[in-house]
């Protein structure tokens, strides 16, 4: 496996914790919000539904500016992991600048 190519799986698992840990977070936001029934499943209220299907059919665009922000809000946590990736990359292309240039 080359360098970049295990980068890029350490990319992607660590991404795919990220992405667990939000899934987890919103799930028990969920879980939280709504009593649970006497066989432990939760009833989203008819209010809720329609919130969240007004959401899930609109273009990000049409989000009004506080969906924008808490999806933005969300986004942000994954920009140490893309800065980390960025920053390897450009460590390892800076290490074959003296190569490129023959100064090896």
């Amino acid at each position: 496996m080359t360098q970049t190519s295990e980068q890029l799986r350490e990319f992607v698992e660590a991404g795919a914790e990220l992405e667990h840990s939000r899934w987890a977070r919103w799930q028990a936001w969920m879980f939280g919000m709504f009593p649970k029934n006497p066989d432990g499943s939760i009833t989203l209220s008819a209010e809720k539904v329609a919130h969240w299907q007004r959401q899930i059919d609109a273009p990000y665009e049409k989000l009004t500016e506080g969906e924008k922000e808490s999806d933005r809000k969300e986004t942000r946590n994954y920009l140490p992991l893309l800065n980390a990736l960025l920053l390897s990359e450009r460590t390892r292309l800076e290490g074959l600048l003296p190569m490129m240039r023959g100064d090896f």
